[in-house]
């Protein structure tokens, strides 16, 4: 790592090399007192952000007044029923009864195919053939 790179990476990174990129290597490759200054500087700038970013208890209430002062969502009536009818919890049981009425229903045909199923073959071999051919049928 020449000294170019290793200004990019405490400018961008800071002096802790644990936040830098992990493909950079560590700043053992370089002597230290190459870039002192910078670590140095870069150093105090990383204390006074991690500082500044400590949690600031919130006023009481701060929440509901802002939460109270955004606008309210406007629903539509279908957005209401199915709301009241219990929302996407009604997803599951109605699928389960469109499954089971489907399952039921397919249970009633018949499991072989139909009757017609041979003359079906016939009827199809004859609509492809061409009405101005002149050849016999088979």
């Amino acid at each position: 790592m020449n000294p170019q790179r290793m200004q990019q990476l405490i400018d961008a990174y800071g002096a802790d090399a644990t936040r830098w990129p992990s493909a950079e290597g560590g700043r053992s490759a370089l002597p230290i007192d190459a870039l002192g200054r910078a670590l140095r500087e870069a150093d105090a700038l990383d204390r006074a952000l991690d500082a500044s970013f400590e949690s600031m208890p919130l006023p009481l209430g701060l929440r509901a007044r802002i939460l109270a002062s955004a606008p309210a969502l406007r629903r539509t009536w279908w957005q209401e029923l199915a709301e009241a009818l219990g929302g996407a919890r009604l997803a599951a049981p109605v699928f389960a009864c469109a499954l089971s009425l489907g399952i039921g229903l397919a249970w009633l045909l018949p499991a072989g195919g139909s009757a017609v199923d041979g003359e079906l073959d016939n009827y199809l071999a004859l609509a492809w053939i061409d009405p101005t051919d002149s050849e016999e049928l088979p």
